[in-house]
């Protein structure tokens, strides 16, 4: 009926021809207009949605709710509720979002009544202000229409009346529904009118000027067209909604001029469709399985890819602002620009073009560094090459690429974090290499450029719309000015902080003096002098050692627990000072939260066996490998000590005999970093613990004793030749007893790397990759006999960690580590 409604007022083919022609006649400018309003409309229906949530006492961030209102909005303005289901949509994404589906029904009602508050409100106050016109064979509709105005404004005050009674409550069919306050409905009634009354703004804009039309009495047309279009109970409204347009248009335009705004104003709101299946599309994708593993894989490496792939991007957007600036300019580009702006603007924008494309060439560097300036500096001067594009050639090809950089790189904040000076960032050969090309390939591509122009002295002072050449030149001898200045700042800066140096005596003193306050045992391998010591002003530090790229510190930090947080950060920041990573090696479980903090990944590298003192006996089944041990030796006339300090000089020169002979009988080399090897000054110390047998010492330990007697432990282990072969088991059960006996509360026996590893299908690589390590990796390590032999003292094992960088860093982590404890690569691949 509606389409013939729509024929029988077009009059035959001449009205469709009428029709097509005023289609073309529409101006650009007012169907930009229209689609701006358009926009504006669905900003107001946003704010539907952000009410009807605050209405459940529900928050979401806004893109999400900004997805669910254009998505569903769209659907159903542009084909309707009924057709497509746009609340099937919402209620998939909110139910996505936590929403019970009672919820989701309340935010649905909210916004129904939202949605129709306009029509009692503002087609209310549109019939009655301004009666429908009708044609002159339905008078009486003309005359009805201010009175539905009036019942339309009175059921609207009815309901808002109601919603500022106490008894804001309905009750239908077994439920019950809470009306919003009335402050709430004053904010429906706003929002509704404004969104109507902007779909009426974009069907106004398409419509020639009539002189009787005003944009109110349209207002009261389009909300009876839409109201109608609604209730039809048609896909969208489609045909009634045109066809009651253009029958109440009529006393003011022909119909193939109302049938032609109707139409337009069909296709700008059908346009905004494709953007929502593509945003409602990528939210379905990003719910699948496959998608979110994509995403946790790119999440762990993205943070070192990052700096990486903006350092090569960066660069590449120098070297494109470089050689623009050399070549003239698009043809008919030049004219249209001088048309817009003056000659010195073209004139400065062109050379200032030239200066940020080498110092993006120059940020790219410290981009890959990780710097913070830089990432603020390349993000500024991004967005000058995208001004300076369009102000020297109307460039919007490079502009639109610069300005995709930009978006990109502000993402990424987080990964650029290191306080460090620019001018003092180190430049590999590749990278000088690299800048050397681009400014040459620069002043090749401009010689091409103006092949045919002759060089004259007065080129330098030609200023006119017409000469690129002397524009150009200018600014590529500007360039290399820059890249030679930046140069020349190098060369002269102070010389760069160099490494940390060994520990002095003083510092292995201070280091003594802090870890006899220091409640674990592993402090006192300060006291060898082998690592890098950091120090707190407020008593602590940290034992740290460093090869290649990464600095890799020695157990938690030693000190108080403020103390102990205050020295992670700086340790970091020496760290990124020297253009290295930071890394916390056998890190315990109590402190995890502080490297979560500094924002470095975890990994399970093994589990510590600690004793209880308290709770061993030498008593029970499984102590019996022990007391055999116990037995042999004392058969044998073995006596165990612990020396004192004082008394191990006299006996250093056994000592290191029985070193010698253990690491020649093991063929193994000293290991280093993680644990201590035979230095005399070293031993004198600290205690150290003996077996003798008629006098002669066959093997010893020395003794790392915590603090409030909280933890006991044994670093350095050897034994002689001729030694029994339960020797060491002897050793380690005569020290714990003697903890026992003195009251500490622990003994530490030390690591058993890549053990306690869950067995599981769905573990990670890093743990199935330290499983097959622990079963098979006996060549560079005895992991599974360092484990059993620690089993025969039924410890308590607790995990320790590597807290380090994830992605492509952490294989460069663990080779540097190997090297630090092996001594060398030597170490690493001998045993």
């Amino acid at each position: 009926m509606s389409v013939w409604i729509i024929h029988r007022r077009l009059g035959g083919p001449a009205g469709y021809e009428a029709l097509v022609v005023r289609l073309r006649a529409i101006s650009r400018s007012h169907l930009s207009l229209a689609f701006a309003l358009t926009i504006a409309s669905y900003c107001a229906v946003l704010a539907y949605d952000l009410v009807a949530l605050h209405h459940v006492g529900r928050r979401f961030a806004l893109p999400r709710v900004a997805l669910t209102s254009f998505a569903t909005y769209v659907v159903n303005h542009s084909v309707g509720p009924e057709f497509l289901g746009g609340g099937a949509m919402r209620y998939r994404i909110l139910a996505a979002d936590g929403l019970t589906a009672g919820e989701i029904a309340d935010v649905m009602a909210h916004e129904l009544v939202t949605f129709w508050l306009a029509v009692l409100f503002l087609g209310g106050a549109a019939l009655t202000a301004t009666p429908l016109r009708l044609p002159a064979h339905l008078p009486l509709l003309e005359t009805a229409s201010r009175v539905v105005g009036v019942l339309l404004l009175a059921l609207g005050f009815g309901y808002w009346g109601w919603t500022a009674s106490r008894t804001r409550r309905l009750r239908l069919r077994g439920f019950e529904v809470a009306l919003p306050h009335a402050g709430t409905t004053a904010v429906q009634i706003v929002l509704s009118s404004l969104e109507w009354m902007l779909g009426a703004a974009v069907l106004y804009t398409l419509l020639p000027p009539a002189h009787a039309l005003s944009f109110a009495r349209l207002t009261g047309i389009f909300v009876a067209a839409r109201a109608l279009g609604l209730v039809s109970y048609v896909p969208a409204g489609l045909g009634v909604f045109e066809a009651t347009i253009v029958t109440l248009l009529a006393p003011y335009h022909r119909a193939p001029v109302a049938l032609a705004a109707v139409l337009a104003y069909r296709v700008i709101y059908l346009l905004p469709l494709a953007t929502a299946f593509v945003a409602f599309t990528a939210y379905e994708v990003t719910k699948q399985s496959a998608f979110v593993r994509a995403r946790s894989v790119l999440d762990q490496w993205w943070p070192e890819l990052a700096p990486r792939v903006f350092a090569v991007i960066t660069f590449a957007a120098g070297l494109v602002l470089l050689l623009s600036s050399a070549q003239p300019a698009a043809p008919g580009r030049m004219e249209l620009l001088h048309k817009l702006l003056p000659l010195p603007l073209v004139e400065v924008s062109h050379f200032a073009g030239s200066l940020v494309g080498v110092g993006l060439l120059l940020l790219a560097r410290a981009l890959q560094q990780r710097i913070d300036a830089a990432y603020y500096l390349a993000l500024v001067s991004l967005i000058a090459g995208a001004a300076t594009s369009l102000l020297t050639g109307i460039n919007y090809e490079e502009a639109l690429a610069l300005a995709a950089v930009a978006i990109a790189l502000s993402r990424c904040r987080p990964y650029f974090y290191r306080r460090s000076s620019l001018i003092g960032q180190s430049f590999s050969v590749s990278w000088i290499i690299a800048v050397v090309l681009a400014l040459v390939g620069t002043w090749a591509t401009f010689s091409i450029a103006y092949r045919n122009v002759e060089y004259s002295r007065e080129l330098w002072w030609q200023f006119e719309l017409s000469a690129q050449a002397p524009r150009s030149l200018r600014a590529l001898v500007g360039a290399c000015g820059l890249a030679a200045v930046y140069s020349l700042a190098r060369l002269l800066r102070p010389a760069r902080s160099v490494s940390p140096a060994a520990p002095s005596t003083d510092d292995i003193t201070r280091a003594a003096a802090i870890a006899s306050t220091a409640p674990r045992a592993i402090a006192h391998l300060a006291l060898l002098g082998s690592n890098h010591l950091l120090f707190h002003e407020d008593g602590g530090f940290l034992m740290y050692g460093i090869h290649g790229r990464s600095w890799v510190a020695l157990a938690d930090p030693v000190g108080p627990p403020a103390v102990r947080g205050e020295l992670a950060w700086r340790f970091r920041e020496l760290a990124d000072e020297h253009g290295g990573s930071a890394v916390f090696y056998e890190v315990s479980v109590g402190e995890l939260p502080i490297y979560l903090d500094l924002g470095l990944k975890l990994y399970k590298l093994g589990e510590e066996g600690r004793v209880p003192l308290d709770r061993f006996s030498m008593s029970g089944k499984d102590r019996q490998d022990l007391r055999t041990a116990q037995n042999r030796m004392a058969r044998d006339g073995g006596e165990f000590a612990v020396l004192p300090p004082s008394e191990v000089p006299a006996v250093l020169d056994r000592l290191e005999e029985i070193s010698d002979e253990w690491l020649a009988h093991k063929n193994v080399r000293e290991k280093r970093f993680s644990m201590g090897y035979f230095d005399r000054a070293y031993l004198t110390r600290l205690p150290v613990a003996i077996v003798r047998r008629r006098g002669r010492i066959l093997a010893f330990a020395n003794v790392w004793a915590g603090a409030s007697k909280e933890e006991l432990s044994a670093d350095l282990m050897r034994y002689a030749d001729d030694a029994p072969a339960v020797v060491m088991d002897y050793l380690f059960t005569e020290l714990i007893l003697w903890g026992k006996a003195q009251g500490y509360r622990w003994f530490s026996i030390g690591m058993a790397p890549l053990s306690g590893f869950e067995r599981h299908r769905l573990a990670p690589g890093w743990t199935r990759l330290g499983r097959l390590l622990f079963r098979f990796g006996d060549h560079f390590y005895n992991y599974r006999g360092l484990r059993a032999f620690k089993e025969k003292f039924r410890p308590s094992w607790e995990p320790r960690y590597l807290a380090s960088p994830g992605g492509l860093a952490l294989p460069f982590v663990l080779t540097d580590i190997a090297i630090l404890i092996s001594g060398g690569i030597g170490g690493v691949i001998g045993r």
